[in-house]
């Protein structure tokens, strides 16, 4: 009897011991979860759809402008300020996908896309010339003389308003010539790139982004991850934090799309895209995500789901986006308050991304912490 004492804890703590060895660790279930299926649908169903609107719109963009440089009037005008707002959108859903195979999808390449800020001097000089001006003059000139930020430029004047804008497209000078000629290069050569990146998602990268499923820097899960990361600092850093400034007095010139009046319409274009990707939500229903992929390793933030927390503070970025009305510049210029709850939530996704994402997926962070700046 005393044998069977003594066999009956060994026993216990045996079976226990069992039972923790069969548990499921987070990295077995990180290992057991269909990440190429995530991929695939982040890469098929969020990616390439966003290149392919942008693509269309840069287009539709380059049309508008061919109507507006041969036809200079108010209706064309606007028209054209109206493709510009829509692939501009487009451009801040594709921003956060800012990867692709090696060299092919370059700083450079980027760069010619959405650089700032814009050298409205440079720009000038640029219109001032007696070269030729086509694609092949615009592809000469630096990152800052091109791409969105230069084109709202010479089309929208925030301060003057359309009859401004006009007023420099007007007559037959050879400067005002000049200037049509950038302004359609400008559009061009835009749209040129949409096709390029587009291309090379379509004719390969997308079956190497979906190979590539581990967590290492260079796989597809590790690139992602840091991009949510570097979108967001991005956000809170460059196009709130700046604008903001800590000294109190809030720095307008800092805003993004100022001239345009869309910096606020930006910022929310680029939460979309952050949120969209979490959830790997598409025009095809909410599909496999990171949500998922955190639910089905257990990942937590204290006593909730840390997917439900990160969804949690979705809702509350769109309400603090709400609130900044019916500008950012205006309440920047009038009410700090609200713009600064809004910095705030972006903020706590930050750390949300930051720290908790990546410590639960055991993802490297790559970027630092004044990325964004």
């Amino acid at each position: 009897m005393k044998h069977t004492i003594f066999i009956l804890p060994l026993l216990f703590l045996f079976f226990i011991g069992c039972k923790k060895d069969t548990e499921q660790k987070p990295s077995d279930a990180f290992n057991s979860f269909d990440r190429k299926g995530m991929l695939e649908n982040i890469g098929r169903n969020i990616i390439i759809p966003s290149y392919k609107e942008l693509n269309n719109s840069s287009h539709n963009m380059t049309t508008a402008c061919e109507g507006f440089v041969s036809n200079p009037t108010e209706e064309n005008l606007i028209a054209l300020q109206n493709a510009w707002k829509q692939t501009a959108g487009a451009w801040k859903r594709c921003e956060l996908y800012k990867i692709g195979p090696g060299d092919d999808l370059s700083v450079a390449l980027y760069s010619s896309i959405d650089f700032s800020p814009v050298n409205t001097s440079l720009i000038e000089d640029a219109v001032n010339t007696t070269s030729v001006i086509d694609t092949n003059y615009v592809k000469n000139k630096g990152a800052s003389v091109k791409g969105f930020p230069a084109i709202e430029y010479l089309l929208f004047n925030y301060a003057n308003g359309n009859a401004y804008i006009l007023n420099k497209f007007a007559g037959t000078e050879i400067s005002i010539q000049n200037r049509k000629n950038y302004l359609l290069a400008l559009c061009r050569t835009l749209e040129s790139k949409s096709i390029e990146i587009l291309g090379l998602w379509e004719s390969g990268y997308i079956n190497i982004f979906i190979a590539s499923d581990g967590k290492d820097i260079n796989s597809s899960i590790g690139m992602l991850v840091n991009q949510l990361i570097y979108l967001t600092e991005v956000v809170k850093n460059k196009k709130l934090g700046k604008p903001l400034n800590n000294m109190g007095v809030p720095q307008i010139n800092q805003l993004e799309a100022r001239e345009s009046g869309m910096s606020l319409s930006h910022i929310k274009e680029n939460v979309i895209s952050l949120e969209n990707a979490f959830l790997g939500k598409s025009s095809k229903g909410d599909l496999a995500g990171f949500d998922d992929l955190l639910n089905y390793i257990g990942a937590r933030h204290e006593d909730v789901l840390l997917s439900n927390r990160i969804k949690q503070q979705f809702d509350s970025i769109y309400i603090a986006i709400n609130r900044v009305e019916p500008s950012l510049q205006t309440s920047l210029e009038t009410s700090q308050s609200n713009v600064k709850d809004l910095y705030l939530k972006v903020l706590e996704l930050v750390g949300l991304f930051k720290v908790d994402m990546t410590t639960d997926l055991d993802v490297l962070v790559t970027i630092s912490d004044n990325d964004g700046d």
